[in-house]
């Protein structure tokens, strides 16, 4: 989606000049979709609502999730989380085993910590009229997209399972400027419109940020609650991951 690495981070760096400013109307949309997980109560596969997060380093559950679905929960002890902004959230947390079933049917078993809130509640915008022509134009049932509505995550996959369910289909960026990734589950949007603007009012400065600080190629994501950076590009991520083993 990016011709280098070099373009990402300028990209990047204009998006948060614009946010600190206040010239960023509506936050980034997360990577929200639906999936099916295994309730041990009836052993039928319910629906459940997934936040994709790899700026988290684990992946959790709801309490309320993980007791609706009849979980067994173990290993309890004290958790840390920092949260997006440094800000660090102790409470007791367990671990549960569940199974995720994506849309050919395949198990994909994972482990979750349990939390009481993974995020506040969040609002997809709808797809536009031309996003829904470009997706059918590509064959992808408009349908089988989450959007126009407000919801709250019952599960957020972090970085551990996060390239277990996205796939290696290179993103999509929509005329809306909104992204479309390709997942096992089905296709998901994230992103911001603000990259479809027909421009951007000022290039940042090439050594300082908007606060008079060196420039930095570090950039914060989230690992829980709403993020208000830009979503990192599953390609981008892909090789820094790998690039860590």
């Amino acid at each position: 989606m990016y011709d280098s690495s070099d373009e990402y981070k300028e990209i990047t760096q204009c998006y948060q000049v614009e946010t600190s400013r206040g010239s960023v109307e509506t936050p980034p949309t997360l990577m929200i979709l639906n999936a099916r997980i295994r309730n041990e109560r009836t052993k039928d596969y319910d629906p459940i609502t997934l936040f994709l997060d790899c700026g988290s380093q684990t992946s959790f559950i709801t309490k309320l999730a993980a007791e609706r679905l009849g979980l067994p929960i173990y290993n309890h002890e004290s958790f840390t989380v920092i949260t997006f902004g440094g800000q660090k959230n102790t409470e007791q947390s367990g671990s549960a085993k569940a199974t995720l079933k994506d849309l050919l049917n395949k198990p994909l078993n994972i482990i979750l910590h349990t939390k009481s809130t993974l995020t506040t509640l969040h609002r997809i915008p709808p797809l536009t009229k031309e996003d829904r022509s470009f997706v059918c134009s590509r064959g992808i049932d408009p349908s089988t997209i989450v959007s126009n509505k407000t919801t709250q995550a019952d599960i957020l996959i972090g970085i551990d399972y996060f390239w277990d369910i996205v796939s290696q289909e290179q993103s999509i960026c929509l005329p809306s400027g909104l992204v479309l990734t390709h997942t096992r589950f089905g296709p998901v949007i994230s992103g911001t419109p603000f990259f479809q603007r027909p421009a951007i009012s000022e290039k940042p400065p090439d050594n300082t940020s908007p606060n008079g600080m060196k420039k930095s190629n570090d950039f914060e994501t989230s690992t829980s609650f709403e993020s208000q950076t830009t979503p990192i590009p599953p390609s981008t991520m892909k090789r820094t991951r790998r690039g860590l083993f």
